[in-house]
């Protein structure tokens, strides 16, 4: 017997084995590290922009507040009486006692005081004649133009307030202001005059401290008719002016190359559209960092693999090399050859299993003579499991013969159902048949049930004449059928009643089989519906696997469906495409 010793030779597969996990290990760093980076990026960006949402909400909300907090004192000035009066006279050109006068000047002193960052407060009457407190002469007057401005956007108002941002240069200071301005009606609703409010533009910037995190970010406030009320910096995407969507949007934008949160905000009372967009492209940069890092470790990993793979393929491909060797003496017919193993791991496994191949092989060389016997005696036997079913009918046969002799008609029609059916039966279930066929069958079933229920059993039939000949699967009725007796009247032994229509329905071939059996609850019906979905086995051909046969030879809408009440019978309706055999010509028709 030839031996084949386990030799320890340089492998040629070890090269082939180096490439081949060293692209596995950098093909798998570079996706990990991208997938990483991706949805590193994508949750942040996620979680941002919900943050991001949320501070320009809150920021939204204060800007209404500080809205709201300039109509209210607006309202306390148009409708204080001492301020109605007063333009009422001037614009009658009557004389204004000096005490009211002084009194009307404290009124709006008092109120400026309220509001710190209120620089001045100015009314005109209707011919443009101006009042102005005293605390608000330290502010200089508006320019001619801004005064035109605010008088033509007045002009297609009905009392709400126009704003306008404006900047002063004096030999002190810059004023960066906010004119806020609206008409002054009387009791008539009859114009009196005009309102202006200088504010301090500082007062509304505040608010915006919570959404400018990095100086590239970017706020823009618009009032109600869509003016650029306040903006930090002049980015033209922010100067959309569209506000047929209202509430919050929050989305990306691209700006020169540069990715962009952008957040939009309408308040609820004021209208004003609150605007911030936040420069991505620091998230961006610190995520890169992870695809990076993975990178550099998969490279890390892959000078480590070879050192390993190199090492590890010339210990254990030089044994897989005396196994192939084997391998190719027993392929030269050298059933003598034998490995011989000297290790005790998995390739000493290897080795032996390959021993003990050779030995069944040679066991099956032996057997072979025995197996071929063995197979011409199983021949023999399935021939004459073929002829089992042709005796039990001779016989069935010769039982119809021997009642009919002895005048015993009623068993003699049994037996013949019993043997039609049983022929019917033998067919595969996947074969079509007819409706002339399959209800032929269901008579046989229902003949041998009458002789059972006798009187008790009262059977009505309502087939359209134009269904006959339609096609259906084989076996399709039968179980519908037999379940009514094995389960609708078990506890029933009176006024048994079984009907079954058929019948066309546009384009669909309606079958029903219906009873006043026990009838069944909804959570019965589902588990019928729900059997084949879980993947229960079920005995013979029974109601769930009709409703799988529906599912697998016929597409939607065709289906089974089930209508039953707990002592009220049930109703089976089968819905089936319209389908007929072949015809005389050997054509097929189809409806």
């Amino acid at each position: 017997m030839r031996h084949l010793s386990f030799i320890r030779t340089k492998p040629r597969l070890a090269t082939k084995m180096v490439i081949a996990l060293s692209l596995i290990i950098l093909v798998s760093s570079t996706i990990t590290g991208y997938l990483s980076y991706s949805a590193h990026l994508d949750i942040a960006e996620k979680e941002i922009s919900k943050q991001f949402a949320q501070k320009v909400e809150q920021v939204s909300s204060r800007i209404d507040a500080k809205i709201n907090e300039v109509y209210r004192f607006s309202d306390t000035i148009i409708f204080h009486p001492t301020v109605t009066d007063v333009l009422s006279k001037s614009n009658e050109f009557k004389l204004i006692e000096y005490e009211n006068l002084m009194n009307f000047n404290d009124i709006l002193n008092n109120l400026k005081l309220n509001l710190d960052y209120v620089y001045s407060i100015e009314m005109t009457d209707r011919f443009r004649k101006r009042y102005k407190p005293t605390h608000s002469t330290e502010f200089q007057e508006l320019n001619q133009s801004t005064y035109d401005k605010i008088a033509e956007a007045l002009s297609k108002t009905d009392g709400e307030m126009v704003w306008q941002r404006e900047t002063y240069h004096t030999m002190s200071r810059e004023y960066d202001v906010i004119v806020a301005a609206r008409k002054i009606k009387n009791e008539k609703m009859d114009v009196i005059g005009q309102l202006l409010l200088v504010f301090d533009s500082r007062q509304f910037v505040d608010v915006f401290d919570d959404v400018l995190a990095n100086e590239d970010d970017i706020v823009n406030l618009y009032t109600p008719r869509g003016n650029l009320l306040y903006s930090n910096q002049d980015k033209s995407f922010l100067t959309s002016t569209d506000r047929s969507e209202k509430g919050n949007n929050v989305r990306t934008e691209m700006y020169d190359g540069e990715r962009y949160l952008l957040a939009t905000n309408d308040s609820g009372i004021s209208n004003f559209r609150f605007e911030s967009a936040m420069s991505l492209q620091g998230l961006h940069n610190k995520s890169q960092t992870i695809f990076h890092v993975s990178l550099l470790s998969g490279l890390v990993s892959l000078a480590i693999a070879i050192l390993l793979i190199a090492f590890a393929s010339y210990r254990l491909l030089g044994p897989l090399k005396t196994v192939v060797s084997g391998m190719k003496s027993i392929k030269e017919g050298k059933l003598d050859t034998r490995i011989k193993v000297k290790s005790n791991d998995e390739l000493a496994y290897l080795g032996n299993s390959f021993n003990e191949m050779i030995d069944f092989i040679q066991s099956l060389i032996k057997n072979v003579y025995q197996t071929q016997l063995d197979q011409r005696e199983a021949e023999l036997t399935a021939l004459q499991a073929q002829l089992n079913p042709h005796f039990l009918y001779n016989t069935l046969d010769m039982l119809r013969s021997k009642l009919y002799l002895q005048d015993d008609f009623e068993n003699a029609d049994l037996v013949v159902a019993l043997s039609q059916m049983l022929r019917y039966a033998i067919e595969p279930a996947s074969t079509t048949t007819t409706i002339k066929d399959e209800l032929h069958q269901i008579n046989n079933y229902l003949t041998i049930q009458k002789s059972r229920f006798e009187e008790e059993l009262h059977i009505n039939m309502d087939v359209d004449d134009e269904v006959y000949d339609c096609s259906i699967v084989r076996l399709l009725l039968q179980p519908i059928v037999e379940n009514v007796f094995v389960h609708g009247f078990r506890d029933q032994v009176d006024e048994n009643k079984i009907h079954i229509k058929a019948y066309k329905q546009q384009s669909f071939l309606m079958i029903e089989v219906q009873d006043n059996g026990c009838g069944m609850n909804q959570a019965a019906i589902e588990q019928i519906y729900q059997r084949r979905s879980r993947g229960e086995k079920t005995n013979g051909i029974g109601m769930a696997n009709v409703i799988r046969r529906i599912a697998l030879m016929y597409d939607d809408p065709h289906r089974l469906e089930i209508e039953s009440e707990e002592g009220k019978g049930t109703l089976v309706r089968l819905i089936l495409p319209i389908e007929m055999e072949w015809n005389d010509r050997g054509e097929r028709d189809a409806s």
